[in-house]
């Protein structure tokens, strides 16, 4: 949903679990409340709507984006890609 006003982009995604993630076997990917915030130039994640700020991930500045990538194409085998986009940052990568 976008708010123009306070010049933010928010809305549900789903993460794809890393590696090392402890319950990965129950599941692999969790669902996260993502913002991008256009006035403080960050994307940031939550696990509820209504999550305090203490409660976020550590905010990526845009500067810290690499870039985007679109797996999507489905494999030889016909089966499309775990996830719908890859946000690349210096860090690490966020599949989302």
């Amino acid at each position: 949903m976008w708010h123009s006003r306070e010049r933010t982009l928010k809305g549900w995604l789903r993460k794809v679990k890393r590696d090392g993630a402890w319950a990965k076997w129950l599941s692999s990917t969790t669902s996260r409340y993502y913002t991008l915030d256009f006035s403080s130039q960050t994307l940031f994640y939550t696990r509820s709507e209504e999550a305090a700020q203490l409660e976020r991930s550590p905010a990526i500045p845009f500067r810290d984006i690499i870039g985007v990538e679109f797996p999507g194409v489905p494999s030889q085998s016909g089966q499309a890609a775990a996830c719908g986009f890859i946000v690349k940052t210096r860090q690490r990568d966020y599949e989302l």
